[in-house]
């Protein structure tokens, strides 16, 4: 399960906090949640302090919404290792 709620921040880029495990379909649920302020252009930060695992599709969403422009804030040492990988991965897929 992955909890995601706006954090309110007057005058600043939206931010949305993630609580749980970035799996299964709640992968979607996420970028469906970031589309819209990233194809705006809008600033987008994911504070991921209190996600607990992400899988690889989740890592790799993750990965992608930082190349886009989203900015991660408070990755555990773990979740930033797993960013880490898939970045690694799909340089090398290329």
């Amino acid at each position: 399960m992955l909890k995601i709620s706006q954090v309110e921040q007057p005058g600043q880029q939206l931010v949305f906090k993630l609580e749980g495990r970035v799996v299964g379909p709640w992968v979607g649920e996420l970028q469906r949640a970031c589309e819209p302020s990233i194809n705006a252009g809008n600033g987008l930060t994911l504070d991921l302090m209190e996600v607990a695992f992400v899988d690889v599709p989740g890592a790799a969403l993750l990965a992608n919404l930082q190349r886009r422009g989203a900015k991660l804030s408070n990755a555990t040492p773990f979740l930033k290792e797993q960013l880490k990988r898939t970045g690694r991965r799909a340089r090398a897929a290329r």
